[in-house]
């Protein structure tokens, strides 16, 4: 399991496609919020499947029946502390393979290529991806 945050919008004005893509995205992300809304870690109706959308809100012993993570992050990443928290609470439950955060950079750089620190964002994922798929 490789828990990152999203970056950016698939939209573009004249593509049809991507506008139909950013529709059924924007739907997803409403039935998540509601379900978000619905739910607090202690209630009895929050289900294993939620715990899935959202790993934070789970107890360490509901972390243990989860797959490894490796979690990335950025240094000025509005969801760098959303991504620590997880970090903590998957190394608690024993299934932290690898926790990093990329120094100097900001959400979504990576999708930058002209910026000096996108390759490093991909010799990281290159290495993880080495170390644990081959």
């Amino acid at each position: 399991m490789l828990i990152e945050p999203q970056t950016g919008s698939l939209y573009v004005q004249e593509n049809v496609y991507l506008n139909l893509i950013e529709k059924e995205m924007e739907q997803t992300m409403k039935k998540v919020i509601e379900i978000a809304g619905k739910h607090q870690p202690s209630d009895e109706l929050f289900t294993a499947s939620e715990t899935l959308l959202f790993p934070n809100m789970s107890e360490v012993d509901m972390v243990k029946g989860m797959p490894p993570a490796i979690i990335l992050t950025e240094e000025f990443d509005y969801n760098r502390k959303m991504a620590e928290e997880a970090g903590l609470l998957f190394l608690k439950s024993g299934k932290l393979l690898e926790f990093g955060c990329i120094a100097g950079t900001y959400h979504g750089f990576y999708s930058d290529f002209d910026l000096q620190r996108t390759n490093a964002w991909f010799k990281t994922v290159a290495s993880l991806v080495n170390k644990y798929l081959e």
